[in-house]
């Protein structure tokens, strides 16, 4: 029965309409439909003939969010947090009587990338994963929520980027996407085999832990096999879930163990697991077919709920498009039934702007459109299915203070809300809620570590742990663990704290630690330890089952205050919190973060984020990675332009901070090199690292490149010591997240070595904008092309192959031009602006793409782009090979002349002979020879020579080798003896006028001494030795 006003809208057979105007908050009704509307009647009461059957209630959140939202996740401690689409996130707490409805919000710590339409999923310690999105700057990242720290932190990048992005939890506690595996305990990705494109797909966890999906745009269905870490192939759905957009529905496990897919189209499907890793089997479901009202779920949400029904947000199949309408799926019936939505009969609004998300008081929390802040709650009628309610086995005190539970289906038979293709809303997992006994105050405690990720895992023993809530009061409780909003059977708890510790001191102006001590608790077995950097909290454990009363904190940022609380832990629970205190450390500053160097001509711009506490920065340099290090500057600010550099040559730097307490350790060394073409160079990776997953970005811009689904290095590179290898059947990339810099719109120009193994099908060098409106250098239909959306597209025939190529395209905002190895192979008048993507660049790939054909196959190295189009001589100066420093360097005096010869210097085409006098210089070329050897003439003999040598090429000059010296000499000195008479006699030679000799006498040719110096005109040198005592002596003459 309904109450009814006067005014009546009355639904004629066949109609999809009907209006009603409802007292707020009453009973709804459900209309009963199968493939055709029930029709209505009127009688002399104004009751409805027909099957009517109640249906759930509609309620408005009493305290609108702070924000529109899009999305929600249940996090461990039983609130809910919603993100608004861009990088903010609130939190709704549920009030002292666990209404959700006239819940709290509170403002949590935003994100760093902004995202909207993303994968998203609580981990089993309790912290939250997000990666990807359609839109925003976050595509090509991930990174993880700690909800005890209020924090996100960056994860490694996931080498590929994510747009409609699905993920389903492993057993292991690891998340799955599409190309990649994302392992929390390591914080690192794995690679997994690709599945045909599943940008629009949803999945569905089946109770032996894989994963199922239909394959995107197709009938073909696909699992993946947590043990194999692959996925496989099973059976054909037998009818067609994609509809506009290539978009479909929610799935989910139902009660019954098959699984119910929802379609974009009026279709429907049913799915039987097999259990083992044999093909399940397929049925078509009921349509979505209402009189002639044709409905599906373009990417729409839906909850399956407590009752065993799914509450399915449906709407028109020929866009995203409004109104939504609320259906109830039964699958004891296997059929629909119409309900009301939280505003009438239908919600204005389409369905795929809106989300759902099972709560823990049995209800589905509904938010009401994108960016909307209009939230509701949904509580079904009926009864809590028994096979989705929990058991609790037992309980027991860690020594920790925290508590261990042990049951069964603490997972709950399903995953819970879910979504057409992206940020999944799943809640599989244990919460538990206490009741106080007397009171009747409702606290949730903070759930973590549990070892399942399952659904319907029947009798199989399921664990999780859990801390109380800060603000429970000491008394009996009514607890139960609830999973998808199934609340197990209640057990007692008794929570009898011990008193708070007093006397919680700190010792300050310690470098880098904070001393604490506290008085002992009476009864106490152990200490919880916990800080926080802002007055109040929320705090954080930092140190848990303390034996003693003191502790010493180490590792901290001198200058910075850290608050301290510490709680008791006995057989009663923790205690409350101590009172607050405060440390903070004194000494050196930390190490300088965001240390990063940006290549000029003649130049580099060192940059840094500030350091806590520094007063100036000690900048270091080097000519050879590691060091030995020299001061160049002592800088106050955060930026230092190193000028009077030698192009091509590369410099590394190290960077500390400095206060009145000292220095603090160096940070990591960065390097570049400056270079006549290094102005607008926005990307460029050299490929240089030779091992590991990532390639680094040398244009300053930290546009870091990901490796994904694992190409090989190879050695040497074309250019440098290593180049990347990929192989297009296992679809290798780099993938780099997408950034301002990367989007110019006046100018461009992409360059690269590769050594393609072939160019069939549209093999990608590099491109940003998925949808191939950005720009590309790539391979296509059989010529290779130069493509700028908004500008225009220049083609060429294609570079060689199997033998390395430079190849390049540049835009200067009139004309492009393609150039193979600094010759220009055709040029295209073109103007307008090129396109701007929040895509992620892919190197080697087209981004997203499944089709090994829009891969390259074959060798890449030293790609760079640029924001401006590149002349001629400067495409010649990016291929010229970096310059090496010659070695060897070797002197050979003679007369008034020095010889020089050296080894190759790498890259060189010519080199720079310079000289001094002066040992370090400055020096002066006096040669340029393309040989690596020079002979110096016209010098003064007995006049030392400083000599150094640098490598020279298109690119500039490299740096100067290791110095060298000679010093010439005259033509040898003959002596000339005269008979002895008298114990005396003459020496006589021939020398240079005006040049001073020393004459020198021994008798063992060991130990000589200096007998006379001197200098005479004329070039006829003539001594007498007077003392020549020995019976043999020996003399020399040195200039």
């Amino acid at each position: 029965m309904l109450l009814i006003y006067m005014s009546l809208s009355l639904v004629l057979p066949g109609s999809d309409k009907r209006s009603c105007k409802f007292q707020t908050n009453v009973r709804a009704t459900r209309k009963t439909t199968s493939g055709t509307a029930t029709a209505f009647g009127v009688v002399c009461m104004l009751m409805f003939l027909g099957a009517v059957a109640e249906a759930g209630t509609w309620t408005a959140l009493t305290h609108a969010p702070p924000a529109g939202l899009n999305n929600a996740l249940l996090l461990g401690d039983g609130t809910v947090m919603c993100g608004d689409g861009g990088k903010n996130w609130y939190r709704l707490t549920p009030d002292i009587h666990g209404s959700y409805i006239s819940g709290t919000w509170t403002t949590m710590a935003s994100m760093r990338d902004t995202r909207l339409f993303y994968a998203s999923q609580v981990l089993t310690n309790g912290n939250v994963f997000v990666c990807g999105g359609e839109y925003g700057t976050g595509r090509g990242r991930a990174e993880v929520y700690n909800p005890l720290a209020n924090s996100w932190t960056s994860t490694p990048l996931p080498g590929i980027g994510y747009s409609d992005a699905e993920s389903k939890m492993l057993p292991n506690g690891n998340v799955v996407l599409e190309h990649s595996v994302y392992s929390v305990a390591s914080n690192s990705w794995i690679s997994v085999n690709a599945l045909r494109g599943q940008g629009e797909a949803c999945w569905v966890k089946l109770p032996d832990d894989s994963i199922l999906t239909v394959d995107g745009g197709a009938n073909t269905a696909s699992r993946f096999i947590p043990a194999q870490n692959k996925w496989i192939s099973d059976t054909t759905c037998p009818v067609a879930l994609y509809g506009y957009g290539f978009e479909e529905g929610a799935t989910h496990l139902l009660p019954n163990g098959k699984v119910f897919f929802i379609g974009g189209t009026v279709n429907t499907a049913i799915y039987t697991p097999s259990g083992s890793t044999a093909a399940g089997t397929w049925a078509a479901g009921p349509t979505m077919m209402f009189g002639t009202n044709a409905l599906g779920a373009v990417d729409a949400p839906s909850a399956l709920m407590v009752n065993g029904r799914v509450l399915c947000a449906l709407g028109p199949t020929n866009g995203f498009n409004s109104p939504t309408y609320f259906y109830e799926y039964d699958y004891t019936t296997n059929g629909f039934t119409q309900v009301d939505g939280p505003t009438g009969p239908t919600y204005n609004n389409a369905p795929f702007a809106s989300a759902m998300l099972d709560l823990p008081d049995g209800n589905v929390l509904f938010i009401g459109g994108q960016g909307s802040t209009k939230v509701y709650v949904y509580a079904p009628d009926g009864t809590p299915l028994t096979n989705g309610l929990p058991v609790i086995s037992n309980i027991t005190e860690n020594v920790d203070g925290s508590y261990h539970l042990t049951g069964t289906g603490l997972n709950g038979i399903t995953g819970g809300a879910s979504y057409g293709d992206d940020w999944q809303m799943d809640s599989n997992y244990p919460v538990v809620r206490m009741t106080n006994s007397v009171t009747g105050n409702v606290y949730y405690a903070r759930t973590y570590g549990w070892n399942s990720t399952g659904v319907a895992t029947g009798n199989r023993v399921v664990t999780t742990e859990f801390t109380l809530p800060a603000n429970l009061t000491s008394g009996t409780y009514s607890l139960v663990v609830t999973a998808n909003g199934n609340s197990s059977a209640p057990t007692n708890f008794t929570y009898a704290p011990l008193s708070a510790p007093t006397g919680l001191v700190v010792t300050n102006g310690l470098n880098a630690q904070v001393g604490l001590s506290w008085n002992a608790v009476s009864g106490a077995t152990s200490y919880n330890l916990k800080r926080y950097t802002t007055s109040g909290g929320p705090y954080y454990s930092l140190a848990v089952n303390l034996t003693g009363t003191n502790y010493q904190d180490a590792g901290l940022v001198n200058g910075t205050g850290y608050f301290y609380v510490v709680s008791a832990v006995g057989s009663g629970g923790p205690s409350a919190n101590s009172p607050q205190v405060i440390g903070t450390p004194v000494g050196p500053p930390p190490i300088p973060a965001g240390f990063n160097a940006m290549p000029g001509n003649g130049q580099l711009t060192l940059t840094w984020t500030a350091s806590f506490g520094a007063t100036s920065y000690n900048l270091q340099r080097s000519t050879t990675s590691g060091g030995p290090y020299t001061t160049v500057a002592n800088p106050t600010g955060t930026t230092y332009i190193n000028a009077g550099l030698v192009n091509g040559t590369t410099y590394y730097y190290v960077l500390s901070a400095v206060n009145s307490h000292g220095p603090s350790a160096n940070s990591g060394q960065v390097s570049a090199a400056p270079s006549t073409v290094a102005n607008g160079l926005i990307g460029y990776w050299k490929f240089d690292e030779g091992s590991g997953i990532s390639a680094a970005d040398s244009s300053g811009n930290n546009n870091v490149g990901t490796l994904a689904n694992s190409p090989s290095w190879v050695a040497p590179g074309k250019v440098g010591p290593a180049a990347l290898q990929l192989n297009a059947a296992n679809l290798q990339m780099v993938s780099v997240s997408d950034a301002t810099s990367l989007d110019p719109t006046s100018g461009l120009t992409i360059t690269a070595w590769v050594n393609a193994a072939n160019w069939s099908g549209n093999r990608r060098v590099l491109q940003k904008g998925d949808g191939d409106n950005q720009y590309r250098l790539l391979a296509e239909g059989g010529v290779f092309k130069f493509d700028l959306s908004g500008v225009g597209t220049l083609t060429t025939t294609l570079p060689a192959v199997s033998t390395w190529v430079h190849v390049a395209g540049t835009w200067n905002g009139t004309t492009m031009v393609i150039y193979y190895n600094g010759v220009s192979k055709a040029s295209l008048a073109a103007s307008g602006t090129n396109g701007i993507t929040t895509d992620a660049l892919a190197i080697g790939a087209k981004n997203g793409s499944s089709a090994t054909g829009d891969y390259f196959l074959g060798t890449l190295d030293d790609v760079r782009v640029y924001n401006r189009g590149l002349s001629a001589s400067e495409i010649a100066v990016v291929m010229a090979p970096p310059l090496g420093v010659p070695t060897g360097l070797t002197t050979t005096p003679g007369n008034a002349q020095v010889s020089l010869a050296w080894a190759v210097g790498a890259g060189a085409t010519s080199y720079h002979v310079k000289r001094s006098t002066t040992s370090g210089g400055p020096y002066t070329i006096v040669a340029s020879p393309t040989a690596t050897s020079y002979l110096d003439t016209g010098l003064a003999n007995a006049t030392i020579y400083y000599y150094v040598v640098s490598a020279v090429n298109a690119s500039g000059e490299g740096a100067n080798s290791v110095e060298a010296s000679a010093t010439p000499f005259g033509p040898p000195i003959v002596l000339t003896a005269s008979p002895t008479v008298n114990g005396q006699f003459s020496l006589q030679f021939a020398g240079t006028d005006g040049q001073n000799y020393v004459v020198e006498t021994s008798s063992n040719l060991v130990n000589w001494t200096a007998v006379y110096t001197n200098m005479q005109s004329g070039g006829s040198f003539l001594f007498t030795d007077a003392n020549a005592t020995n019976f043999t002596s020996f003399y020399r003459v040195r200039q």
